[in-house]
């Protein structure tokens, strides 16, 4: 078979990502492709490599995507020292990586994500909790410490509110910007006690992999250092995203994200603080922003979030 067909021998666009999987062997099937907001992502299956399959990601032709791509190296290069110690909790490895190309080739998980894994059997639920925070446990044992710090000082706070200014002037009169306005004010003057630690920037379920040797997690070109409570607030607010979508209701989601959050705190002897909302509300609005047709549900929620 030629290298860019698929297993039934039907012809796929060749890609110029080729090269990097014949690096690594001879026998390869491309089998899909993923476009996301900051890189294209090519799978393909190996047979007769040490993995089932391998997936090649690729930054966009701009700076921007670039420097997201080379971030994401840099995050794995330095999870890698950790989680490479881990018996259960795991991240793909980082096969071979050209920041002068823009792209990153990694073992491909096949296994279900959180959200497939709950679906598929609902009384694996406090299950897959309890690894989602064992894996994250470990993330945020990275360079952790205690700091204070004031909100309006975050690079959320910056983002939120650049974001919010920009919306305001499309639609100035509008009460509910005007009301999320105010209460981020409010937000900006507070002063909170946090662990910091790396963070992985967009937890969510569906970057969690359940796999035959352990419990991984991907996406890392959001690598930072923060309050934890960024992540688990990112992980909520995607966690009621996609929870929803599968299921049509709130309710499910809401039951894992307090379980996530109570397990957490109980796995790591720590009282997440009254950050969270501030965090919750950003990420909402974020989704907020994209989903125009459902922004104003969203909107009253992340109003909710903030007068808490």
């Amino acid at each position: 078979m030629k290298a860019s067909e698929n297993k039934n021998g039907q012809e796929l666009i060749k890609h110029d990502l080729d090269k990097y999987i014949a690096e690594l062997t001879d026998k390869y099937f491309p089998e899909g492709e993923i476009k996301t907001f900051d890189n294209h992502i090519v799978l393909f299956s190996t047979p007769e490599f040490k993995y089932e399959g391998v997936a090649v990601k690729k930054a966009f032709n701009n700076s921007a995507s670039k420097s997201l791509l080379e971030k994401e190296v840099e995050t794995f290069l330095k999870l890698g020292k950790v989680f490479d110690k881990q018996e259960k909790y795991k991240i793909p490895e980082l096969l071979k990586y050209n920041l002068l190309d823009g792209v990153i080739v990694m073992q491909r998980l096949l296994g279900l994500n959180a959200v497939g894994k709950v679906m598929s059997n609902l009384t694996q639920r406090d299950n897959v909790i309890k690894d989602i925070s064992g894996w994250i446990s470990v993330l945020h044992s990275i360079d952790s410490e205690e700091k204070e710090y004031k909100v309006e000082d975050t690079s959320i706070y910056q983002r939120f509110n650049s974001f919010l200014e920009h919306d305001l002037v499309k639609s100035p009169n509008d009460q509910s910007l005007l009301k999320v306005k105010k209460l981020l004010e409010n937000w900006s003057q507070k002063t909170f006690v946090s662990k910091f630690s790396l963070l992985q920037g967009d937890l969510s379920p569906i970057h969690f992999y359940f796999e035959k040797d352990g419990v991984y997690s991907i996406d890392f070109n959001g690598g930072k250092y923060g309050p934890v409570e960024e992540d688990i607030a990112s992980f909520v607010s995607n966690s009621r995203y996609h929870f929803i979508n599968a299921t049509g209701s709130e309710e499910m989601s809401e039951q894992i994200n307090e379980s996530l959050i109570d397990t957490y705190s109980k796995d790591n002897s720590l009282e997440l603080n009254k950050s969270l909302p501030f965090y919750v509300a950003f990420f909402d609005y974020m989704k907020a922003r994209i989903e125009t047709d459902e922004s104003r549900p969203k909107l009253n929620k992340i109003i909710t979030s903030l007068s808490e």
